[in-house]
């Protein structure tokens, strides 16, 4: 039988305990998007964990922009486990757009100022910050993220940099953001 240090175990340990806490969290703290139903069946997108993606629009920034935090659920999933991208809800101008970054494993306060650089989509699957619920008039568990599910359409890959950070090179092209 192999033994692990106490370090690893605790690290492991730790990880786990976080998953649940936030699950537990999420799942008191919020609430069913208004009365809008579920996906019949998933999007053909590369979001695993959200029942309510049908409703959402992909679209793409080419050119940095400026946008303020509105909520934020961070991914507390290392890519180097699987395949996972944090969900942020960004206000732009009068505009609310919802941020997929890809392996970002840092948090963001509501109100602070940020840029989102243009990123390429990933090339797997990807997780994202998610509880379940059943639905009480289907028996089926419906997916959520946060109170905006069903709410905001516009839904961008993009890496959010704060302060002075620059993006990383080479993830994606400039351009201004555009689809509705």
């Amino acid at each position: 039988m192999t033994n692990y240090p106490l370090a690893f175990v605790r690290i492991i340990f730790l990880m786990i305990l976080m998953f649940f806490v936030h699950s537990a969290n999420s799942a008191i703290a919020q609430k069913t998007p208004k009365k809008k139903k579920p996906c019949e069946a998933p999007k053909e997108a590369r979001i695993l964990t959200n029942s309510y993606q049908c409703y959402w629009k992909m679209s793409e920034i080419t050119d940095t922009i400026i946008a303020e935090i509105v909520q934020h659920e961070p991914s507390y999933t290392p890519c180097a486990f699987k395949p996972s991208a944090s969900v942020t809800i960004v206000k732009v101008g009068k505009k609310l757009i919802r941020v997929l970054d890809f392996c970002n494993l840092r948090d963001f306060k509501v109100g602070e100022k940020v840029k989102i650089a243009p990123i390429e989509p990933p090339y797997s699957k990807v997780y994202i910050p998610t509880f379940f619920e059943k639905d009480p008039a289907t028996g089926q568990y419906i997916y959520h993220c946060n109170d905006y599910d069903a709410v905001v359409k516009k839904t961008i890959w993009a890496q959010i940099i704060t302060g002075d950070e620059s993006p990383i090179e080479n993830l994606g092209k400039i351009k201004t953001l555009k689809g509705e």
